[in-house]
Formats: structure tokens, C-alpha cells, sequence
């Protein structure tokens, strides 16, 4: 990336980053009508919603702004007349006290996110298909940090944490998918072995501005079977491709450590940025300027179901 991009957008920049870490709708709004170059596009402060699941609020979720229905620019939106807009930066990232105590700040080298989760969650053998149309606009795109999208949260065996069945995620200029739990087989042991996957999705090479935002929306359909044996399944299809961009077969869920491991998640959906610590460096900054604030992503056509004809059927309804 340039090292004159401070530069080169000083126009938009300053006038979203003036307000700096203030989380009011008056800057939230202030962003949407910047991005939408429209005058009457405005936010209503609420959760994230997706056709046929409902969800609850979860970590980085406030209320104030930070995730909003966009209304009032039509032209921006990927189906229908409205989308959501969300907005984290890393001078408010979450600190949790008190049993379940938890500390973004310091997790990861640094984490600021606002998400929504699912109210139940995904057991043994559940099949689903989901599509989430993402465009994010601004303070995305770098090599430094990883930018999940979603996720699908679940434990690992043996063990108090929790780690995702899959991650969506933005590094460098690709969309990625990431697996941590998934198991292959290996001829030479005679058994299954657990892997950390990450297979790129699209690559975005010419299709990042100036602000380090991609230039379009991008549909991403995922389809899994929930299994830990050789059922299992997870393919990832973007822009309406009917090839998959990735395919596995196999264990979704690490077996290590346990005779039966929990197969079980529950969906995730809200920007995640790990590692800011790394941009905050000197010499990041010198190269990208302040990417830790105003970061800008755009969510639509949010539908999950059992079968692709389903969830695309919801999907052309997006209001």
C-alpha cells in the first residue's frame, strides 16, 4: 500500500476521523452518509438480524451506533433498500469483568470487535446454508491483522477455551476461510490428525480503494454438515458460483485429547480484528497510516436454511 494514503484520502479520512473513538449515532451516521455519498441516508441503532435464526447480542455490542440499519441510500445496498453498517475501533475494545472476565485489549496482540451470536446452536449432524452479502469500506485491507467476518464458535477437547469450527476472514487482499478443528487422514499413521486450515476464498487484487475498502460486495454462501467423522462437510461458494471456492470432507472437530469431541457451535456474526498492536507500530504506521480506528464493514442479505434454493429464496426477499 502507499505510504502517501494519509494523503491521498485526507478528504474522507478526516472527516470521519475527526470524531476519533466518540461512539455516538451522530458519528455513526456521519460515516454511513460519507460512504453512501448520500445526504439522506441515515442509522438506527440495533443488532444485526438474519433471516430464519434469531440472535442476541454478544461481545463489542453496545447499542449506540456501532451496528445500525442503514436506510435512505437504496443505491448501496446489495438486495433491497436497506443493509447494515459496522463501525469498531480498537481505543474501545472490550474489557469484561467479573466470573466470565475477559480482556480484548490484551487478547490476541489486541482485539476490538461488535458482534451479535446465535440465541441456540449447532449440534451433531445439523446441515445449514448460509449467505451473508460483505463489503467492507474502510481500514480492512492490510497484511498485518487478521478481520474476521463470522464465525462458528465452538470447544475444543480437553480444553476450557474455545476456538471456531470456521472463521471468515479478510487478510492481505483475500477472503479467507479458516478451519482450526478439522482432522485428515494420514496413510503413513494409519489414523486421523488435526490440522489448522486456511484456503483463500476470493482474491481482491484491483478491487481495494483508496481507504483499504473493497470496491464491491461480496455474496459468500456457506454450506456445512456438522459432523466429527468422515460425514462431515463444509464448501464455501462466492458470487453465486455454483463451483465451491473450497470444499473439505471429513471431521469438522478435532478428536484429540478426547474419545468423542463435542460437536457442537453456535454462529457469530460481526467484525473481529485481531493483532492492532502490530499496526500500531511505527513503521505500520508510516506504511498505512491509522488503520486501528474507523474500521468500516457492511453486512446484507443475511439468511440461513436447510437447503441452498431455501436460503436463496429468502435472500432475493432482503428487504
Amino acid at each position: 500500500m502507499k505510504k502517501l494514503l494519509g494523503i491521498v484520502v485526507l478528504g474522507l479520512l478526516l472527516s470521519v476521523t475527526t470524531y476519533g473513538a466518540e461512539q455516538t449515532k451522530a458519528r455513526y451516521e456521519k460515516i454511513a452518509k460519507e460512504f453512501t455519498k448520500n445526504p439522506n441516508a441515515k442509522i438506527k441503532p440495533m443488532m444485526m438480524k438474519i433471516q430464519g435464526m434469531s440472535m442476541k447480542k454478544s461481545l463489542g455490542y453496545l447499542g449506540k451506533g456501532e451496528m445500525s440499519l442503514v436506510t435512505g441510500a437504496p443505491e448501496s445496498a446489495y438486495k433491497g433498500k436497506e443493509f447494515y453498517q459496522t463501525v469498531v475501533d480498537y481505543s474501545n475494545c472490550t474489557i469484561r469483568k467479573g466470573e466470565y472476565a475477559h480482556n480484548d485489549c490484551e487478547h490476541s496482540m489486541g482485539v476490538t470487535r461488535t458482534e451479535v451470536k446465535h440465541s441456540g446452536s449447532f449440534g451433531k449432524g445439523v446441515e445449514r446454508w448460509i449467505h451473508y452479502a460483505v463489503r467492507p469500506m474502510q481500514n480492512y485491507f492490510d497484511q498485518y491483522r487478521k478481520k474476521h467476518i463470522s464465525q462458528c464458535y465452538a470447544s475444543m477437547p480437553g480444553d476450557d477455551e474455545g476456538f471456531p469450527m470456521f472463521f471468515l476472514d479478510f487478510r492481505a487482499d483475500f477472503l479467507w476461510i479458516n478451519l482450526q478443528q478439522p482432522m485428515f487422514y494420514s496413510t503413513n499413521l494409519q489414523r486421523y490428525v488435526s490440522d489448522d486450515v486456511w484456503a483463500k476464498l476470493k482474491n481482491f487484487k484491483g478491487k481495494i480503494n483508496k481507504n483499504l475498502g473493497a470496491t464491491e460486495w461480496t455474496s459468500i454462501l456457506v454450506h456445512f454438515v456438522n459432523k466429527a467423522d468422515e460425514n462431515g462437510l463444509i464448501e464455501v461458494f462466492i458470487d453465486g458460483s455454483e463451483t465451491p471456492a473450497y470444499r473439505f470432507e471429513g471431521p469438522l472437530y478435532s478428536g484429540v485429547g478426547k474419545k468423542k469431541p463435542k460437536v457442537n457451535c453456535y454462529l457469530k456474526i460481526g467484525p473481529v480484528v485481531e493483532q492492532n498492536k502490530i499496526a500500531l507500530r511505527k513503521e505500520v504506521k508510516a506504511e498505512l497510516g491509522e488503520i486501528t480506528e474507523n474500521m468500516v464493514v457492511w453486512y446484507d442479505a443475511l439468511a440461513i436454511g436447510k437447503t441452498r434454493e431455501k436460503v436463496m429464496e429468502l435472500v432475493e426477499k432482503d428487504k
